[in-house]
């Protein structure tokens, strides 16, 4: 394996670190734009994506030696260049699912389509390289990729979301979470001869970075709620293609059945548009009191159990109808306060909990919007351009500002 083929992983996987940082530090502009305040830190964020995605690189890496799996180094660069192409389109275009179901989709179909047969001489180079492709073992190291990304929304979704206001087409503002992460896995090829990082006589090992990423919009539901109906979603597909790969050991023609990985992602993104078009904004103000949109990590809030999606009624006796309610009861005793929640079951408990010197004058709790606040603008980002340099506007004319104009926390 030639020198230049590692100096372009380098900078690859540079190019990789940089926008899982980026993605990242922006989310948390676009917090404070918002809030006034990061409502979690972005170093736990990427903290928590890099570490995830090392072991579970690493993991993939075990299982593709173990199954004997043979993926060719230079499919990298197709997978790159495919990921950055679509990414353009929409960010959850650049998810491993995709971009590998793509590929595999192309390898099934060139059966029938061989090296000169339509697309002339021109391009028969790139197309026999893409016959050299174990599809097997391509759907296996797709499928994993795709495994890992359910795994992290499912356990660490929440940990990573980000609050965020939007505004209907009447004008209207309501509260919701973007799902956005990415994560850059760092795979290991094991392959046989001396073409890249020898270990044994026989064996050596090749680097395989794989980026790749989710987003999803709720407002429509608890952060909650509509991760587990996604997760649901994606733990089914994972089951019929692990189905597909077992019968397509034994009977190739099985192997058609591995369409549905590319348009798995596509699938669950339009169930939740779907939800999210027919149903009405769950993190809105009503007469019942404030509810909660976010709490600050860490803050005093955070430490009496509040959750998002509660509904603050009364502070030391006095009714909260808005955002001054709750600044002015706390001031109003700060030494003891006593809060009234409706939970999510429409039960009523109370919490205490004192303001000490130095503390957020609310505790740390974000409540849902009122009138002349900022939002997102044009709605929730789509394209990567737009997802990775969100801008915010208020609702004074002419004003407009972007993730590089931050407020001080």
């Amino acid at each position: 394996m030639s020198i230049s083929y590692y100096v372009l992983v380098f900078l690859i996987v540079l190019i990789g670190l940089i926008s899982v940082y980026w993605n990242y530090v922006k989310l948390m502009h676009l917090e404070r734009q918002l809030f006034g305040h990061r409502i979690r830190s972005h170093w736990k964020k990427i903290g928590l994506s890099l570490a995830f995605s090392i072991v579970s690189g690493l993991t993939i890496s075990g299982v593709l030696y173990g199954l004997g799996s043979m993926i060719p180094p230079i499919l990298l660069f197709l997978w790159w260049g495919l990921a950055l192409i679509l990414s353009f389109f929409r960010f959850r275009f650049m998810a491993s699912a995709v971009i590998g179901g793509l590929i595999v989709a192309v390898r099934i179909l060139m059966e029938y389509f061989p090296p000169g047969s339509v697309i002339g001489s021109l391009l028969d180079e790139f197309w026999a390289f893409l016959g050299t492709i174990d599809v097997v073992s391509l759907l296996i190291l797709t499928t994993m990729l795709f495994l890992a990304d359910f795994l992290f929304l499912y356990f660490f979704g929440e940990k990573a979301a980000t609050p965020y206001i939007e505004r209907s087409k009447r004008g209207r503002l309501f509260g919701g979470y973007l799902f956005q992460s990415l994560f850059l896995y760092p795979i290991v090829l094991v392959v046989p001869g001396s073409i890249g990082i020898p270990i044994t006589a026989d064996v050596s090992l090749i680097p395989f970075p794989v980026l790749s990423g989710y987003q999803y919009q709720m407002t429509r539901t608890y952060p909650w709620i509509g991760k587990n109906m996604i997760a649901r979603g994606s733990l089914l597909i994972l089951f019929l293609l692990a189905v597909i790969i077992g019968i397509s050991y034994y009977w190739p023609p099985a192997i058609w059945g591995s369409f549905l990985l590319l348009f798995a992602p596509e699938v669950l993104h339009q169930l939740n548009k779907r939800k999210e078009k027919n149903g009405q904004p769950v993190f809105v103000n009503d007469e019942r009191g404030c509810r909660i949109l976010a709490l600050i990590d860490p803050s005093p809030a955070m430490k009496t159990g509040i959750r998002p999606g509660e509904i603050i009624q009364k502070i030391n006796g006095v009714p909260i109808r808005t955002k001054k309610d709750i600044y002015y009861s706390l001031q109003k005793k700060p030494a003891y306060s006593k809060m009234e929640i409706l939970d999510h079951d429409g039960e009523v408990r109370f919490v205490q909990r004192s303001l000490y010197h130095g503390e957020h004058h609310e505790l740390g709790m974000v409540t849902s919007p009122e009138k002349n606040e900022p939002s997102i603008l044009g709605g929730y980002p789509k394209g990567i351009i737009h997802s990775l340099n969100p801008k915010v506007s208020s609702d004074h004319p002419g004003i407009e500002l972007t993730a590089s104009h931050t407020p001080a926390p």
